[in-house]
């Protein structure tokens, strides 16, 4: 995430970033809010293969907050989870 935050920061640096994810997917949502976003809404998507399932948008406010709250958790990250 790091990384797509030092792209997006030097092209869109001024603009927000989000992306979506399943509304079941509990551990991304963690994941997300770790890395500072906030829940902005809930829609409901239809799949491709039929049916519909609930998502949550994130929301970061620029690039660089998601980039320096990404290099905050590494920093401070054990390193034998990192491996």
């Amino acid at each position: 995430m790091g990384g797509a935050a030092l792209w997006l920061e030097a092209d869109y640096g001024h603009i927000g970033v989000y992306l979506w994810a399943l509304e079941a997917n509990l551990q991304a949502h963690f994941f997300y809010e770790r890395l500072g976003a906030v829940r902005a809404e809930t829609k409901e998507f239809e799949n491709p293969g039929g049916g519909s399932a609930a998502s949550w948008r994130f929301v970061w406010r620029r690039p660089t907050d998601l980039r320096l709250r990404a290099e905050g958790l590494t920093k401070h990250a054990d390193p034998r989870r990192l491996k």
